[in-house]
């Protein structure tokens, strides 16, 4: 389950890879998490970065674990359930990234935190769908959930699920095809990418409030095992 992710590219890099907007207010961020407003494309507004918060807002969910549900949509009940069929079609949006984080498993108690990105380092997007409801201050928020589907071959035995992954040029393909929901159904089932590489980062990527360069280099996985779990 895609629970944390990355998005380490300049301002500077994003106007120049993507041709878009990008606000003032953008940061790189290197431990994107559930409850944290962070930056998406969607088709109402194509023309730059917007921000939203991934599956909830921040208070909602306590202390309480995030639910799969509130964050991630898999692709199988997206396509076969016309609600969300409709939810797509309406609201979808792209979510930039280079890179996303999964649990490895190291024994029955131990779990490895390793880190996902395409061969070639290269930017792609996350597909998703967003949503707008009023709290009851009658405040306007916006939320979104990223697109999910069965591992492939690379993270199978090693994760339930993982994000659907989009070059640029797919990604904007995806979003422009709003009026034709069967295209956009076939475009989400391919999965064109380099490969992906997969590497153990530090166990600093458990505590949300750490977002620093240092969480996406590489560690020793050896140095790690027995020392910590995810629930420590």
């Amino acid at each position: 389950m895609p629970q944390r992710y990355t998005i380490t590219r300049s301002v500077e890099d994003l106007k120049s890879e993507l041709g878009i907007n990008i606000p003032e207010n953008y940061r790189p961020r290197y431990n994107a998490a559930p409850a944290q407003l962070l930056p998406l494309v969607t088709a109402t507004a194509p023309e730059g970065l917007s921000f939203f918060y991934w599956g909830t807002i921040p208070g909602w969910s306590g202390n309480k674990t995030i639910s799969t549900r509130i964050i991630n949509i898999h692709i199988d009940p997206l396509l076969s359930k016309p609600v969300n069929r409709r939810l797509m079609v309406a609201q979808p949006c792209i979510i930039p990234a280079d890179g996303f984080y999964y649990w490895k498993h190291v024994g029955k108690k131990t779990l490895i935190p390793h880190r996902v990105e395409w061969l070639d380092k290269s930017l792609f997007f996350f597909p998703g769908i967003w949503e707008e409801f009023e709290d009851e201050n009658d405040q306007i928020h916006h939320t979104f959930k990223m697109i999910v589907r069965s591992p492939g071959v690379s993270l199978a035995g090693h994760t339930d699920t993982e994000p659907v992954m989009m070059d640029p040029r797919q990604a904007i393909s995806w979003l422009e095809a709003v009026n034709d929901p069967e295209m956009m159904a076939e475009t989400l089932k391919k999965h064109p990418s380099p490969g992906i590489h997969s590497y153990p980062v530090s166990s600093r990527i458990n505590r949300q409030e750490v977002d620093e360069p240092g969480l996406i280099s590489e560690v020793d996985s050896m140095n790690q095992f027995g020392n910590y779990s995810l629930f420590d």
